[in-house]
């Protein structure tokens, strides 16, 4: 079976793993430890499967889950993919009538995909009802690096995942306008201002993902403009 995607050349290495030495562990035997970084990429990365980002209609990213493990399923190609993830949040919305808590998805849009590509599994995830596509060359689609992999799939936990929709309402946003991502998966991320939704209180923002221009949705309390 022909492989769509074969390992990149500059595919980014586990970091060596730091093993105690004698005067570190008092005399007792070195015991292998891992940093947090390590294990939270270790959970996520397999030598067989490479993670993938997938272009999927907005709002339907768990429908298309679905229907990609139908399909994956009747065309007996089980043993190409790992896992299928739709990677949630919490967020806390402040109403007239209280406060409530609702998951979201937190890459709307996309979903993201651990496979080994051969032409088989291409053309399983293609051919499922409201795909658009891989991320990147839909021809020759490119593996997430272990960077965006950690970045996107095992953000670090901080003390409060939880986070709130209250918005201030006298920000003014312009399109074509430099901003800085403040809150969400993609903190720390810049980018441009695409279209403004004023009523909402959102924009559609394109960030570089894997090179790629890619546009996403924020609220106006997940980004801080750059001073020209």
């Amino acid at each position: 079976m022909t492989v769509i995607a074969t390992q990149d050349e500059e595919e980014q290495e586990l970091p060596p793993i730091t093993r105690a030495t004698s005067d570190e562990s008092d005399g007792d035997d070195a015991d292998t430890e891992l940093s947090e970084e390590d294990q939270r990429l270790a959970r996520l990365i397999d030598a067989k499967y490479r993670w993938y980002i997938v272009n999927v209609y907005a709002g339907l990213e768990d429908s298309v889950k679905l229907n990609l493990l139908d399909r994956i399923k009747r065309a007996k190609v089980d043993d190409s993919f790992k896992e299928i993830m739709v990677p949630k949040m919490l967020v806390e919305k402040v109403l007239k009538s209280g406060r409530k808590m609702v998951e979201k998805t937190s890459f709307p849009g996309y979903i993201f995909i651990q496979v080994d590509l051969t032409e088989l599994a291409y053309s399983t995830v293609l051919n499922t009802p409201r795909v658009i596509g891989f991320l990147g060359n839909h021809k020759h689609p490119k593996p997430m690096t272990d960077k965006d992999v950690l970045h996107f799939l095992a953000p670090p936990k901080d003390d409060d995942d939880v986070q709130s929709e209250v918005i201030k309402s006298d920000i003014v946003f312009e399109r074509n306008q430099a901003i800085k991502v403040t809150g969400g998966p993609f903190a720390n991320f810049d980018g441009i201002v695409d279209e403004v939704k004023p009523d909402q209180m959102k924009l559609r923002v394109l960030v570089s993902i894997l090179g790629r221009e890619t546009p996403v949705e924020l609220g106006y309390d997940q980004v801080e403009k750059i001073d020209s």
